[in-house]
């Protein structure tokens, strides 16, 4: 149980990071020079609330399909809505 516990923290830590990556090649893209680590943080955790939100609506239009596995129509009918639950 410990050992799993690890785990998770590691993949959440490993997910932060490539989140924050990403954060910082987006404010590249953008023409920034560089981010602050605030902001670089914050979009980071958005970026993660999406993409778990994201995936709880495709899990759950699967579920009203009678589908146990989600498919790219799942996918892309909650991106084109406002996820009501992320602040």
């Amino acid at each position: 149980m410990k050992q799993a516990a690890g785990r998770a923290g590691a993949m959440a830590a490993y997910a932060r990071a490539v989140a924050q990556v990403a954060a910082a090649q987006i404010a590249e893209t953008a023409g920034y020079e560089g981010i602050q680590a605030s902001a670089s943080d914050t979009l980071a955790e958005l970026m993660l609330r999406y993409i778990v939100e994201l995936g709880s609506a495709a899990h759950a239009h699967a579920e009203v399909a009678g589908r146990t596995g989600i498919n790219a129509s799942d996918l892309a009918r909650p991106a084109c809505t406002p996820l009501e639950g992320l602040q």
